[in-house]
């Protein structure tokens, strides 16, 4: 199944596999020869006050808005050409390559010295084909799991095998692997089914342009059986690239159950849903109007139409139309009334091109306009033709002229209408776009487009046209071809998708089914409300051939025994669509030959059978995956998928694209840089925006997780005492039960989160306690207190148990750079075989952890440690100024504060720290900043700070803030300059002393 863009998030509005909704009610100008909403009223122009009303209005509005956004997106793309240099702090750089031999297990060696630089071709080495190959994904056989372990199964969304995954992909697989890995963490069964789709229409499109590339042959050359095995061939030669995809992205699939949508098992179960829902009455053939592409020439479903507003003329290029098309303009002609009275019809339209399809002229019952025309006869203005005047209440009299054409082969209102008023079907329009009988032999064989301008000329030259006109439509796109999608009248196979659609909308509104975010159940609700049966039939060759056959007239063909296949060579050639023989289903021809055999009375030998050349939508089988990849209806499985051939042109411009914006390549980050950048934005919401820039940050912080991990792992050497369970560790320093306290709260955090579903809190937790809490708070301290004998064993417990608990905290979105460092951590047995399958930390192991009132006052402690940070900043202070601090805070806080000194001196690098009384001024020689809370804190500058260099630095920095900044800074600003009065100049012996 394709995947959405990226600006579309892969796990926005759930999809409806299969249209929706079939027939969906759609503007008239859709419909060959039918005025849309925006058609003038008569007599007046589409210019006039009266008519510019509030559909007009809205159609420029819409198309306005789409200008603003096109404006966008050119200017956007005048930016990319311009060579843009990578994010900031970025150097590219040499990236390490894992080169030691892997174990007999094939697990990497793990106890050699970790590199100094983190490296994500390093880390990602070796470790996913160790997962593979000991069964870290695939459930636990039955028996083997705890009584009641709780179940998660789910499939993948198979990914179209025409080529790559792309960012939507990623976004997808990283989202769910991190639910998937957080859930086998907590001891669940986990199934997470992988498989690729066979994308009828895009494979199909692929191999024949690949082949016109390659050989200059059309599948026609080939014929159908040897084009097939054609796609099978090209399918061989590119099939592993997508899985290969999704194991470098780190996906924790179970590869047994790989399954790919045209496999003979999966065929199997396509083949039995079709026979069943047919026996249930739910399938039957139909002959209706269809939506089609003449480029493609097939039917479509209601999803692959595109609608493209139009507000007036508008040129448009068409697929296989030399010269582009202009749409947005109403023909206004006269039908004569039969007689010599003179009077005539007028009637508008967007589609003159139909008008040989014409079998009536139809008016409301009530119009007083027609009421005289009524069961009356009007002229053909080609053809010669009588058509009747019939009146339907469905005609709306305020649209166009008040009489619409009827063209029962070319929409589905019409046919509708026909269909009521017992009228003839005609079709005029061929699969191919070009007219067929009973169009004219004049225009037999002409374009569509191409007979427009001749029909208008035509009616011009017999005095018919009465007018052509600006007009406000709607125009169907196919978005497969971006061809003009046509409704052809065509025998199909349709679904009913209506009690389906009911039982799926009640299973939302009763709650038994949830969708996140809550905001998709309107979609739903309405997809659901509007779905009408759905068109399976595909006139193409790659895909699940119908398992329907038709009884021919005639004897069997000699020469074989029964069911032997007929030559398949013209199989897409057009049927007469008024010559249908019975048809009956089976799951072989042999089943359907007795069916047959039985249904008419006579033997099964003498039938001659012929299978429907028409192959299932793709989305019928989609529909099955979650059933047909777990062995429905039987338990046989196979796998493998394949890629794409990209045009000429498009690579091209893609390597041009590339090469503009990254002149130097596009930096290597890895995929777990990939995933935290993917899983950090709100898949909640209706899009999201990624660059590389984002995901350089990622790399970043996964580099920030090494250089930490190497601090950890060098700060336990010697240590004597054998690693504890994490959770049995009590340390009795402040700053190392601080840091436990905010480890115990990013556990609870992530996992309300993920039991939330959103995954982009969790990820916003675990990456707020590894930077804001272990290395740029706690490593600090730990630096300190690792020299001190009496702070160094509880300092080493604390590191360890926070590494250790923290990376099984990372391991659903980062799990590679978490198994690396992991597994160099001691741990205390017995210890899992890999951090995947370790217990995801629980907040109730940890609850004796927290300390909510000792985290209080670490926070009012890192605020007076900003503020002191702040002055250096502003001043300019050197890294190796050591100067003295005061700090005036409420009484109560002198005891904690006492406490967190050491602590708080480290991280402010300040030197001597004394505490001043509140309203107490430091004397001069001092400059403060206030903190939070009232809290105040001074530093000594005498003698560090150049006060002439300071003043012209301040007044610099005054001059460049604007607004509400320049407002809430001035004052502070002021009042460092006042401090810098009296200073002496750096050198000059210092004065005064501390106040205390």
């Amino acid at each position: 199944m394709a995947a959405p863009s990226l600006s579309r998030a892969a796990l926005g509005a759930p999809r409806v596999l299969g249209p929706p909704g079939a027939p969906r009610a759609r503007p008239r100008a859709w419909s060959s020869g039918t005025p849309s909403a925006g058609t003038p009223p008569a007599g007046e122009s589409p210019g006039s006050p009266a008519w510019d009303g509030p559909e007009r209005a809205r159609l420029r509005g819409r198309e306005q808005r789409e200008k603003r956004q096109r404006l966008r997106r050119e200017r956007g793309a005048v930016r990319e050409k311009e060579p843009q240099p990578l994010p900031k702090g970025w150097s590219p750089q040499a990236e390490l390559q894992y080169q030691h031999p892997l174990g007999p297990d094939g697990k990497k060696a793990t106890a050699v010295p970790l590199p100094p630089r983190y490296s994500p071709r390093y880390v990602e080495a070796a470790w996913y084909q160790w997962w593979e190959r000991g069964g870290a994904f695939r459930p636990r056989p039955p028996g083997q799991a705890p009584g009641g372990a709780p179940v998660l199964s789910l499939v993948l969304p198979p990914p179209n095998v025409t080529g790559s995954l792309h960012l939507g992909h990623a976004l997808s697989v990283s989202l769910q692997d991190a639910l998937v890995r957080w859930r086998r963490m907590q001891g669940w069964d986990v199934l997470w089914v992988p498989g690729t789709d066979h994308a009828g229409i895009a494979t199909q499109a692929i191999v024949e342009r690949w082949l016109w590339q390659q050989r200059r042959q059309r599948r026609q050359d080939l014929g159908r059986a040897e084009f097939v095995r054609e796609v099978w061939r090209w399918k061989e030669r590119h099939g592993e690239q997508i899985l290969q995809q999704l194991r470098a992205l780190g996906a924790s699939l179970d590869w047994s159950r790989c399954a790919f949508t045209m496999d003979p098992g999966f065929s199997r179960a396509v083949t039995e849903a079709f026979v069943r829902l047919f026996e249930a009455g739910l399938i039957r053939r139909d002959q209706r109007a269809v939506t089609w592409s003449c480029a493609l020439r097939s039917a479509l479903a209601d999803i692959e139409v595109e609608p493209r507003v139009l507000t007036g003329p508008t040129a448009l290029n068409v697929p296989n139309c030399p010269h582009p098309v202009t749409f947005g303009v109403l023909v206004t002609f006269a039908y004569p009334v039969e007689g010599d009275d003179g009077l005539e019809v007028p009637v508008a339209t967007t589609r003159p091109e139909t008008l040989f399809g014409d079998v009536a002229v139809a008016v409301h019952p009530r119009d007083p306009r027609y009421l005289h025309l009524q069961g009356r006869r009007v002229r053909h203005p080609f053809s010669g033709a009588l058509l009747p005047v019939v009146s339907d209440p469905s005609v709306q009299p305020q649209l166009g002229t008040g009489a619409v054409k009827v063209t029962p082969g070319h929409s589905p209102q019409d046919l509708a209408l026909a269909r009521a008023h017992a009228l003839p079907l005609l079709s005029v329009i061929a699969d191919d776009g070009t007219l067929c009988p009973p169009g004219g032999g004049w225009l037999q064989g002409v374009p569509r487009f191409e007979a427009r301008a001749q029909v208008v000329a035509a009616l011009a030259q017999r005095g018919l046209l009465r007018g052509v006109t600006d007009h406000a439509m709607t125009l169907p796109l196919c978005s497969r071809s971006g061809d003009v999608v046509e409704f052809l009248l065509k025998r199909q196979w349709f679904l009913t998708c209506g009690d389906m659609a009911r039982e799926a909308l009640q299973a939302v509104t009763s709650g038994r089914l949830r969708l996140v975010p809550k905001f998709h159940e309107k979609n739903w609700k309405s997809w659901m409300e509007s779905a009408g049966d759905w068109c399976l039939s595909r006139q193409l060759w790659w895909g699940h051939r119908v398992p329907a056959y038709q009884v021919r007239p005639g004897p069997a063909p000699r020469g074989g025994p029964p069911g032997a296949p007929e030559d398949e060579e013209g199989e897409d050639e057009d049927e007469d669509e008024d010559e249908e023989g019975p048809w009956f289903v089976g799951r072989s021809e042999a089943e359907a030959r007795a069916a047959a055999a039985r249904a008419l009375g006579c033997p099964a030998r003498e039938l001659h059978l012929r299978q429907d050349p028409d192959v299932l939508d793709t989305w019928f089988s989609s529909a099955l995956f979650p059933f047909a990849a777990l062995g429905w209806p039987d338990q046989e499985l196979q796998e493998k998928l394949q890629t794409q051939t990209l045009d000429p042109q498009e690579l091209r411009a893609a390597q041009e694209g590339q090469s503009r914006q990254f002149p130097q390549g596009i930096p290597e980050c890895g995929a777990d840089a990939l995933r935290l950048a993917l899983s950090s934005h709100n898949a909640h919401g209706p899009e999201i925006r990624v660059g590389v820039a984002s995901v350089l940050a990622q790399r970043r912080f996964c580099n920030k997780i090494w250089n930490a991990l190497g601090f950890v792992l060098r700060a336990g050497q010697g240590r004597g005492e054998p690693p504890k369970p994490p959770e049995e560790v009590l340390p009795e320093a402040p700053m190392d039960r601080w840091l436990l306290a905010r480890l115990a709260g990013a556990v609870a955090e992530c996992g309300r989160r993920l039991e939330a579903l959103e995954v982009h809190g969790a990820v916003a937790a675990v990456q707020s306690f590894w930077l804001r809490s272990f290395c740029d708070v706690y490593l600090e301290v730990a630096k300190v207190s690792l020299q001190c004998p009496r702070l160094r064993p509880g300092a080493q417990a604390t590191l360890a148990a926070a590494a250790e608990l923290g990376l099984r905290l990372l391991a659903p979105f980062a799990p590679f750079v978490a198994e690396e460092l992991w597994q160099r951590l001691p741990r205390a047995a017995p210890a899992p075989p890999s951090v995947s399958l370790a217990p995801f930390p629980e907040p109730a192991r940890l609850a004796h952890w927290r300390c909510p009132e000792l985290e209080a006052r670490v926070a009012a402690m890192l605020e007076l440690v900003r503020a002191v940070r702040g002055l250096r900043e502003t001043l300019r202070l050197g890294g190796a100024a050591r100067p003295p601090v005061l700090v005036q805070i409420p009484e109560p806080a002198h005891d904690w504060l006492e406490q967190l000194g050491p602590a708080f001196q480290t991280l402010s690098r300040a030197g001597p720290v004394e505490l001043l009384p509140l309203g107490a001024e430091p004397g001069p020689g001092w400059a403060g900043a206030k903190a939070a809370s009232g809290a105040f804190v001074h530093l000594r500058i005498q003698g560090l700070v150049d006060p002439d260099a300071a003043r012209a630095q301040l007044r610099s920095r005054l001059r460049s803030l604007r607004g509400a900044q320049q407002h809430q800074a001035r004052e502070e600003l002021a009042r460092l300059e006042r401090s810098l009065e009296g200073l002496e100049t750096p050198g000059d012996p210092p004065g005064g002393g501390l106040n205390k």
